[in-house]
């Protein structure tokens, strides 16, 4: 059975608890490991710098505690598999959304291959595939 190292719980304990419950219903059927939770001032100022982000510090969904994003790469770990990076998000993102559907997360999820989440991945202009973050809670009047 698949389990979380130390590491990567730590990781996912920084996160909000959507994510954890996400990656929690992915991991019995999908190995992966948790690469990145929160992200302080310095850390994300490096990501951004060597262009592994978009944004400056305190502008990423990393910055916050709980962090409303997480990095997690299917494993084991190999960064020039983006097939099946793009084949673990789809699990994710089916299972993300079964779990709002079943009010079971309050949040909707976007992945980092498809941002704009029209299902096309070839129009996006900055590929992130481990990243995964929280959308704003819609407020129904």
């Amino acid at each position: 059975m698949n389990a979380y190292s130390k590491i990567s719980q730590v990781r996912l304990n920084e996160c909000h608890r959507d994510l954890q419950i996400v990656f929690e219903k992915v991991l019995p059927y999908f190995d992966h490991s948790i690469i990145c939770g929160t992200r302080g001032e310095q850390e994300q100022n490096v990501a951004f710098e060597s262009g592994f982000s978009k944004v400056k510090y305190p502008n990423s969904k990393h910055n916050s505690y709980p962090s409303m994003a997480v990095d997690v790469m299917p494993y084991p770990i190999d960064w020039e598999d983006e097939k099946r990076m793009i084949f673990f998000a789809g699990f994710v993102m089916a299972t993300a959304k079964r779990l709002k559907k079943e009010k079971k997360i309050s949040h909707e999820i976007r992945w980092g291959g498809d941002w704009d989440r029209d299902l096309d991945l070839k129009d996006n202009k900055f590929q992130d595939y481990p990243h995964y973050e929280l959308l704003k809670q819609k407020v129904y009047e």
